[in-house]
C-alpha cells in the first residue's frame, strides 16, 4: 500500500448551508442525486472533522468564503471574489499564530469552533 500524502494545512471549502444538511449516507448507495447541496456541505465538514482526528499534528479547518459571484453563485451574489479567497490564503500560508489553528470553521467574516 502506498504512502498517503497529507498537506500540513488542509482547508475544506464549505458553506453555512451545512446547518440545513442531513446525514443520509445511504443515498450514496441508493440514489446519489438525492443528496442536496446542503447535505454535500455537511459531508465536507464531516470529512474535515475526520481528518482532524486522524492527523492531530496538522492544521485542519473549514471555510465558508461567503456568497461569491461565480457560475454556481450567480451574478446576484453579494460577496467579493477577491476577498473570497483571503481567509484560505492566510490559513494556508501565513506564519502568524492566528493562522496556525485547527478544528475551526471560518465564516467569511468571523470564526466559530468547528462543531464537536
Amino acid at each position: 500500500m502506498g504512502k498517503i500524502f497529507v498537506t500540513e494545512r488542509p482547508i475544506y471549502l464549505s458553506s453555512d448551508m451545512h446547518l440545513q444538511g442531513q446525514s443520509k449516507l445511504e443515498y450514496f448507495k441508493i440514489d446519489i442525486q438525492r443528496i442536496s447541496y446542503s447535505d454535500s456541505k455537511l459531508y465536507i465538514l464531516m470529512s474535515c472533522k475526520a481528518v482532524t482526528r486522524k492527523w492531530r499534528d496538522v492544521f485542519v479547518n473549514g471555510v465558508d468564503p461567503g456568497w461569491i459571484p461565480t457560475k454556481r453563485g450567480g451574478s446576484g451574489a453579494t460577496g467579493n471574489l477577491q476577498k473570497g479567497y483571503g481567509r484560505q490564503t492566510c490559513l494556508a500560508m501565513s506564519d502568524d499564530a492566528t493562522a496556525k489553528v485547527s478544528r475551526r470553521f471560518f465564516l467569511s467574516s468571523e470564526r466559530s469552533p468547528l462543531y464537536s
